[in-house]
């Protein structure tokens, strides 16, 4: 039984594709700015997160200067759940953002998650074409989500199915140009 790929799906393929390196585009120069602004700005861990945080053998540094430090940076939050302002963390933030758009992410703070975002919208969607293909095992997406080793392995052996069919797609160009268009200035630069 041979399977019946639809454009849609190979289209869909594509697009995954293009996310996929898109995310590995910028993920890396995202973190290298995230290191750069947390270096310069070198805030100061909230008192309040630092006092819930006493005497629980967790080590305190006086600057938040890595990715894994911003929870130091919150301040908690009240009896209603609301979160406490904290002008430390409103500062990384809004330098993150105008030093992210001002290397040519239209997403600014946001960049990786907006691309991480439709890269899950775009591997559902994939897995639904999967699904109406012949031949195919129809899964339920509780059951596939469920694990997430399983998720992965079902996702990496979708993609080789649909490999050759993205590589010779005649929207190939069209779908990758629409997606870094869509998170990317063109005077994005990636050195």
């Amino acid at each position: 039984m041979k399977p019946n790929f639809t454009s849609a799906g190979i289209d869909t393929a594509t697009k995954v594709m293009a996310l996929m390196a898109m995310k590995q585009t910028i993920a890396e120069k995202y973190t290298n700015l995230q290191s750069q602004v947390l270096e310069q700005l070198k805030l100061e861990p909230s008192e309040a997160r630092v006092e819930k945080l006493r005497g629980r053998g967790v080590e305190i540094p006086p600057y938040c200067t890595k990715e894994e430090h911003l929870y130091l940076l919150e301040m908690g939050t009240d009896k209603e759940g609301n979160c406490l302002p904290h002008l430390p963390i409103a500062k990384y933030y809004s330098e993150m953002d105008r030093r992210a758009k001002d290397i040519g992410f239209i997403n600014g703070v946001n960049a990786v998650a907006q691309v991480d975002h439709e890269l899950r919208l775009a591997k559902v969607s994939l897995f639904q074409h999967t699904q109406n293909l012949e031949g195919m095992p129809n899964l339920e997406w509780d059951k596939l989500t469920a694990s997430p080793k399983f998720y992965d392995s079902y996702f990496e052996l979708t993609l080789k199915l649909y490999a050759p069919l993205v590589k010779v797609n005649q929207n190939l160009k069209l779908i990758e140009k629409e997606v870094f268009k869509s998170h990317i200035q063109p005077s994005f630069v990636t050195n």
